[in-house]
């Protein structure tokens, strides 16, 4: 199962990198 608390790290990189 994903780590959720590192699921959630990502999510935050992945939009923080999406073009604004």
């Amino acid at each position: 199962m994903i780590d959720l608390q590192a699921n959630v790290a990502l999510r935050e990189l992945f939009w923080s990198n999406l073009p604004s």
